[in-house]
């Protein structure tokens, strides 16, 4: 929803029916004509920031995902550290480390994936992070030299790129299996009016 809407839905004749917590609200402007308008809900104006939190998934004026992909990856590290000792005793064999790191580790980077662009340099820190966490789990070290496709063959599992391709084909199904016409279709058919210029876009002025 865009900026003018916002506005016109706060201060049109349903004003009363909204009811917003503005403590809890934050507004992040693109491309917004009305940039310098402060937004009021309730009589205090809302704060206007550069990224904020939607369901534990970080939103930025960038896009694409990789500032929430880099977050992701902190956790899902700090969650692996905490299972240190899980993963060094000898009591637990290695097909049951492997069974709980695909179930409590796999799925905390892949959270949000289906709406990400992934770049070349992202698809290298999620497959060097699994890597690491085989290698260790396999006990496996650098001096043996053995290769990151050795190590998921070792450990069964697949890339984590493939299973990234699995949800997104997954929640493509899931939209085009919906009735009628909605935001999910208006989004994916939709497409920027006009021709951008010639040369390299221009970067933001800070």
């Amino acid at each position: 929803m865009t900026c003018m809407k916002i506005l016109g839905k706060l201060r049109g004749s349903n004003q009363q029916s909204i009811r917003l917590n503005v403590r809890k609200c934050k507004t992040r402007r693109t491309e917004c004509a009305s940039r310098g308008e402060k937004i009021v809900a309730n009589g205090e104006e809302v704060d206007d920031v550069e990224e904020f939190t939607y369901l534990r998934a970080i939103v930025d004026k960038e896009g694409g995902g990789s500032k929430d992909i880099m977050h992701r990856l902190q956790e899902v590290r700090d969650a692996f550290q905490r299972l240190r000792r899980v993963w060094a005793t000898r009591e637990i064999g290695r097909r049951t480390k492997i069974r709980l790191f695909k179930a409590l580790a796999c799925p905390v980077p892949l959270y949000g994936c289906e709406t990400w662009k992934i770049t070349k340099n992202n698809d290298r820190e999620l497959n060097s992070f699994q890597c690491r966490c085989l290698r260790w789990i396999l006990q496996i070290r650098w001096q043996q030299r053995i290769t990151n496709k050795r190590v998921a063959e070792l450990g069964e599992i697949n890339n984590i790129r493939c299973g990234v391709r699995r949800r997104r084909w997954e929640w493509l199904g899931y939209i085009l299996g919906r009735e009628g016409k909605n935001d999910y279709f208006t989004a994916l058919g939709w497409t920027p009016e006009g021709r951008r210029a010639r040369g390299r876009a221009k970067l933001p002025r800070d």
